[in-house]
């Protein structure tokens, strides 16, 4: 990669990643979500030590998510604490970490690719609920629970399986699919 002579590598790869964190955060993502939480968020995602993804297993992964979907809680604006937003945040910034070529061959995010969860909204759980009759109505971002969003990573996963392609993918059909 030539960034200049201006520009060390390490120096791009923060920016590419501050870059992904705010395009991924977009003002739709978290609409409704209070006032300055796309900035808290974006802040967090953007300071992530992405390093330690590059040797991760799936427990390991989902220990990673489980933690970092609490470092972007603990920074939200307001009084809510709507997890289920927070780990929105996380699922989108990796899903576009994983689609930026740079972010992606540094830190070998195709390796993990496998074990990353869909991001979860209206729009996705529509296109979930649809095809798993079995999955409970849709709570919405602020009141999505760990146990809910669960259910629906786990019918994103047979869907995934289904359609032989990782369930990280299946948030860009299912949106433009209910959009």
């Amino acid at each position: 990669m030539n960034t200049g002579s201006i520009m060390t590598s390490i120096d791009f790869l923060k920016i590419m990643q501050q870059f992904v964190a705010t395009a991924a955060i977009g003002t739709s993502a978290l609409r409704n979500q209070g006032k300055g939480s796309h900035d808290a968020v974006r802040k967090v995602l953007s300071g992530l030590d992405l390093l330690p993804l590059k040797k991760m297993g799936g427990d390991e992964y989902t220990r990673w998510i489980d933690v970092t979907t609490l470092s972007v809680l603990c920074c939200w604006k307001g009084k809510a604490q709507p997890w289920g937003a927070a780990r929105k945040s996380v699922n989108l910034f990796m899903r576009d970490a994983l689609y930026n070529q740079y972010l992606n061959s540094e830190y070998k995010l195709s390796s993990i690719e496998q074990w990353m969860e869909i991001a979860l909204d209206s729009k996705v759980s529509k296109g979930l609920r649809n095809r798993f009759k079995r999955l409970p109505q849709w709570p919405g971002l602020r009141h999505l629970t760990q146990e809910v969003s669960d259910q629906y990573q786990e019918c994103a996963q047979q869907l995934a399986e289904r359609v032989n392609m990782p369930r990280v993918h299946l948030d860009i059909w299912l949106w433009l699919e209910n959009r």
